[in-house]
């Protein structure tokens, strides 16, 4: 360790003469010396060095922190205390390298520094090998946008449960969330079901969009078990006696309801699984109707539902808004509504019942 004791001696020359330029060449030379044995010292030898960096950088400049960081990030074997004072530092750019891959740094020294430091410091944290599941509480806690997008799309962050549901709660508003937190495979299956029933439309369009299609799948059987519950729950309040078409219990009134809400907040899918039900045709079968975007199709299944021209505005607005663009547009279908009787409606929705495939043209034909 000779080498050592003359550069501590060099040290505290350079500090007492003032030079920033020779400062930082020591801290190079010491950076150097210590990388080239890191992994044979001994406690002892590590702590000397720990003491010479941390009595070096009180006086050092800001380009020689940022080198020193990103030298020791990596480093296993680096000296806890001048990782720890880097890692503390309020420049992000001296602060971020040993934050992101500093394996010296303990569980403790992270929670600390997620607690209190900026949303700078939390997202390099959010971006680390291995993120604990204590970590990622508090992350999830106080992080805003792009660290909640980090920690979700990181494979290494770990969550518990009632994290996980937190983070689901966030993303339920934020669309680009959404999509990175589905794409995790280690959410509990009620806890995605749950957070797909209580997503925006908006989010639910990019999940069913962006996600894999057997997660797609999932999604859909979620929203068209929404619909069906709605439903189910308000059964009671039927009328005596009242039957659908498949002679099941119906309640036309609160469907109308809920698809008039369905379609002013722009639920599209909710739209259409609500539509399906109050004409009593399988999904499918209007998905169809809804993926050619026949404006045709979805007036006739809008007016055997007993749909007004306000409640048939709103649904043409949530499925099919291309074609709402224009006054004039508006006008052109407002005639085909107006054209279309109920018992033609009811005559060709027996047709798309029947068929789940019946094509833009074959509905045209039936009208």
């Amino acid at each position: 360790m000779s080498p050592s004791a003359s550069l501590i001696q060099e040290i505290e020359s350079s500090l007492a003469a003032g030079a920033a330029a020779q400062r930082s060449t020591v801290l190079r030379k010491v950076t150097d010396l210590f990388l080239t044995g890191a992994e044979s010292f001994s406690d002892e030898q590590t702590d000397l060095f720990d003491d010479v960096f941390c009595h070096l950088i009180k006086k050092i400049e800001r380009n020689a922190l940022i080198e020193l960081s990103g030298r020791l990030a990596p480093v296993a074997a680096a000296p806890s205390n001048v990782v720890r004072r880097l890692a503390c530092d309020n420049d992000i750019v001296v602060a971020g390298p040993v934050l992101e891959q500093s394996d010296v740094l303990t569980e403790d020294d992270l929670l600390d520094i997620a607690r209190s430091m900026s949303q700078d410091h939390l997202y390099a944290i959010a971006g680390r090998r291995h993120v604990s599941e204590s970590v990622s509480e508090v992350l999830v806690d106080r992080g805003e946008g792009r660290v909640l997008q980090r920690v979700a799309g990181n494979s290494g962050a770990q969550f518990s449960r009632l994290t996980l549901a937190s983070l689901l709660g966030k993303a339920g508003t934020d669309e680009d969330l959404a999509a990175t937190v589905a794409n995790r495979a280690d959410i509990p299956p009620e806890l995605f079901d749950q957070f797909v029933a209580r997503a925006t439309e908006a989010v639910r369009q990019r999940l069913l969009e962006s996600v894999r299609p057997l997660v797609r799948h999932r999604i859909e059987q979620v929203i068209a078990s929404v619909a069906r519950k709605i439903a189910e729950t308000e059964a009671p309040r039927r009328p005596s006696g009242a039957v659908n078409a498949r002679g099941a219990p119906s309640n036309p009134a609160h469907l109308k309801e809920r698809l008039s809400q369905a379609a002013k907040a722009r639920r599209a899918s909710e739209t259409l699984t609500t539509l399906a039900l109050c004409c009593d045709v399988p999904i499918t079968s209007v998905k169809n109707v809804h993926r050619q975007k026949s404006e045709e199709g979805m007036i006739i299944l809008g007016k055997a539902a007993g749909l007004g021209w306000a409640d048939m505005k709103e649904v043409l607005a949530a499925t099919l808004p291309e074609k709402v663009g224009s006054k004039e547009n508006e006008k052109a279908l407002f005639e085909k509504f107006l054209a279309m009787t109920a018992p033609n409606a009811q005559r060709v929705v027996r047709f798309i019942r029947s068929s789940q495939k019946l094509s833009k043209d074959e509905i045209r034909k039936l009208i």
